[in-house]
């Protein structure tokens, strides 16, 4: 899969890089990713999600099942920061539907940039 994990253990932050057109399933198996990992559902650490080198190849009804997936997670996202860098129009509305959203349904903090030098600004 076009997709990368990858904890950082100094900054705690849970590091997801995709690249190329992303299908629905692919965004989904890395959610599942996300979840087996303890760094993210028990250790707190945070995500930069880094799809500047993407762009989604599904609607923007897809925001709209991941804020519902956002509530069912609720108590491992409830405080957390999620970083996202976009560069296509169409992932930028997605995310920040998102942005506006996901605090209120699950109390995780989502903000969108277009470098990843801002998210990790952010994050700290």
């Amino acid at each position: 899969m076009p997709f990368t994990i990858t904890p950082n253990h100094e900054s705690r932050l849970i590091i997801y890089h995709h690249s190329g057109k992303i299908p629905e399933e692919e965004l989904d198996a890395a959610w599942s990713q996300l979840m087996t990992m303890e760094e993210f559902t028990t250790q707190k650490y945070d995500l930069l999600s880094d799809y500047s080198a993407s762009s989604f190849s599904f609607s923007m009804e897809k925001a709209y099942e991941i804020l519902e997936f956002f509530k069912q997670i609720k108590p491992v996202i409830d405080g957390k920061k999620q970083a996202i860098v976009v560069s296509d129009p169409i992932a930028t509305a997605g995310s920040q539907l998102l942005e506006i959203n996901a605090m209120q349904v699950s109390g995780f903090k989502i903000r969108v940039f277009s470098t990843v030098k801002a998210a990790m600004a952010w994050l700290r």
